[in-house]
């Protein structure tokens, strides 16, 4: 089932990690009780720009040239692995790719779990996992 992105409208949802405010990712069944309980609403503008996803051996592209910002992104190596994720402002950059131009994002090379927020517009982002021999992931919220 599909997950979208959730704000939690008051600080009760059984898990202590999350509290009044966070921004979370909902099945659509989960969704439905808090929603009707009042206690999650749907992020607004985020239905079509939320995305997440692995990356395993080839690099995975993802357009974010419809949002003006921010960006928030997430990459999660795997067991062992490094990853990294870039970002271009090249136009066109998530349709030619090899074209583009790419940045490293602030966090670099990674080997844990790290996230980032882009203030301004972004054309596409890259996700690479550069060492191991797992599956990443990745999440971006835009």
């Amino acid at each position: 089932m599909a997950k979208q992105v959730f704000f939690l409208e008051d600080s009760h949802y059984g898990l202590s990690d999350y509290r009044k405010g966070d921004a979370v990712w909902l099945s659509d069944s989960d969704a439905e009780g808090l929603i009707g309980a009042g206690r999650a609403a749907l992020c607004p503008g985020t239905a079509n720009i939320a995305t997440a996803g692995t990356v395993a051996s080839t690099p995975v592209v993802v357009d974010v040239s419809g949002s003006p910002g921010p960006v928030t992104v997430t990459v999660v190596p795997g067991a062992g692995n490094t990853s990294k994720a870039e970002y271009s402002t090249t136009p066109d950059a998530a349709s030619a790719p090899n074209t583009a131009n790419w940045q490293t994002w602030p966090p670099g090379t990674v080997s844990a779990i790290a996230t980032d927020v882009f203030l301004g517009r972004l054309a596409a982002l890259r996700f690479t996992r550069v060492g191991g021999s797992g599956t990443d992931a990745y999440e971006v919220l835009a």
